[in-house]
């Protein structure tokens, strides 16, 4: 069966994301959980992209670099229902992947002249702190070693270097 690439006046950006979805699902064979989350992803820029343009069909040509930078705000001052704080920068970055995936698809699969992809910046990811050992799991792991056998006191030895570090 042929690939049709016309999209009805009345899909538009819509049509063309659930054309990407069901090529994840079939061509990429992605997760359905995969899909799941591109699909809320996508479905909340274009929910967005409706209520700030007023406009309940959106084409292709809506989705400029000025449009992403005003989600790109938005994301940053959203609060999330669940946590009631502020989106992390590692979230915002998911929903920025998924777009991403999007123009790239609609570039290589759909032969269109969209916003290229590279120019979405995903910006700079929240520092990630070390976890460290409490000092009661620290003296219980020293404990465990049994310094009667050599490979315990081995085993001890290489701990205290490790941590000493």
């Amino acid at each position: 069966m042929e690939k049709t690439t016309s999209i009805s006046a009345t899909q538009g950006l819509e049509g063309y994301m659930l054309r990407y979805l069901e090529f994840c699902e079939v061509d990429r064979n992605l997760s359905q959980n995969t899909i799941k989350m591109y699909h809320f992803y996508l479905w909340d820029l274009l929910n967005w992209m409706k209520a700030g343009l007023k406009k309940s069909v959106l084409a292709m040509s809506d989705l400029d670099n000025e449009l992403i930078r005003k989600y790109r705000m938005d994301l940053n001052r959203r609060i999330s229902t669940k946590s009631q704080a502020e989106f992390k920068r590692s979230t915002q970055k998911t929903f920025l992947v998924a777009i991403r995936a999007f123009l790239k698809y609609m570039i290589t699969e759909e032969k269109l002249e969209v916003l290229p992809p590279e120019q979405i910046t995903l910006g700079k990811p929240d520092p990630r702190l070390p976890k460290v050992l409490e000092e009661d799991q620290l003296r219980l792991l020293f404990e465990v070693q049994d310094l009667n056998k050599r490979s315990g006191l081995r085993d001890r030895a290489l701990l205290e270097v490790l941590f000493s570090t």
